[in-house]
């Protein structure tokens, strides 16, 4: 580094003004904006950047206070600056809002710098940074990343849902299964499965086609999931048959749901006849199986699941509404 001339030389003043001219040129070429107070915190200096972000120039800014410059992020007073530049306390990095001459207001990290002599505060340098570009790319990250999880939440409900019956496919409730399975033997509380199949669905497909066939699944479908609490998990277990779980539901208490359930799927429904285009009335019935288990007895899922299906099994020899295996 080169080393000033003799002080008070004219060598010297002529060194100090080259030296103020490179230090105005670059910080008026800075990309940040930078403003100068006096000791009262008026402004005495802005560069370019600063003259493009207040949508003023010096002469327009010259003695308006700092704190007039800015506000917080809820639009007010940001007196706090004052009182860290009275306490002499450095900021760095603190977002603020400019407030422009158009009246636009423009998001900027603010950094200030006391300049002391002796303890005594002589300037104040502030360097502003617009956040405008960063603010709404950030927006836009958000909204995308909000955008790219509801996507991965729709495709997750898809994959979770039997797309005919619009309740919880074969694999979706086995996982809730489980989870049920282990609350229960936590809590040591009851749990009750209950596995349909409508009876004699076969001659249904036969004589109406597969479309007609469809119609009575999605009948079965609905009328289940309406005869149940909001706290009972229903799933297509597959093809025509349907199951069911019911939480805190004992071996005392099961009749009564499985008789709401049984009478709301014993139904008529119109079918259309494929080659007559006539609509005929069809009886739909339903074999029921039940199986109740508490606490530490509940057995493994497919366990479980097994005892409901074969009393559903008994169900249709028996020609009975419903049958129940039940140890609790």
């Amino acid at each position: 580094m080169t080393q000033p001339p003799e002080r008070n030389s004219h060598e010297f003043y002529d060194w100090l003004r080259s030296q103020q001219r490179l230090y105005d040129a670059v910080l008026d070429h800075m990309v940040d904006a930078v403003i100068v107070t006096n000791h009262q915190g008026k402004v005495t200096f802005v560069n370019r950047a600063a003259e493009s972000l207040f949508g003023r120039n010096l002469m327009e800014m010259s003695d308006v206070h700092i704190l007039d410059c800015f506000r917080d992020e809820n639009g007010g007073s940001s007196s706090w600056i004052g009182r860290r530049i009275l306490r002499l306390e450095s900021m760095e990095d603190e977002r603020q809002i400019v407030l422009r001459s158009d009246g636009r207001e423009v998001p900027v990290l603010l950094s200030l710098v006391p300049l002391t002599i002796d303890g005594a505060l002589i300037r104040v340098i502030g360097i502003m940074r617009d956040q405008t570009e960063v603010e709404k790319q950030n927006h836009e990250l958000v909204i995308a990343n909000q955008k790219l999880a509801d996507a991965i939440q729709k495709l997750e409900e898809i994959a979770r849902t039997d797309e005919m019956t619009e309740l919880l496919n074969r694999r979706a409730f086995l996982d809730r299964l489980n989870e049920y399975i282990a609350l229960a033997k936590r809590h040591d509380e009851p749990l009750a499965l209950i596995y349909i199949d409508p009876n004699h669905f076969k001659p249904v497909n036969d004589k109406y086609g597969h479309k007609q066939g469809d119609r009575v699944i999605r009948e079965v479908a609905h009328r289940f999931r309406r005869v149940l609490y909001s706290t009972d998990v229903v799933a297509r277990y597959g093809g025509d048959e349907f199951i069911a779980i019911l939480p805190r539901t004992g071996s005392g208490v099961i009749a009564k749901p499985l008789e709401k359930i049984w009478h709301e799927l014993c139904f008529s429904i119109d079918l259309m006849h494929p080659q007559t285009g006539r609509r005929l009335g069809a009886k739909i019935t339903v074999a029921i199986g039940g199986a109740v288990r508490s606490g530490s007895r509940i057995p493994p899922a497919d366990e479980f699941i097994e005892l409901a299906e074969q009393a559903m099994y008994r169900s249709k020899i028996k020609r009975s509404p419903f049958e129940v295996d039940s140890k609790d």
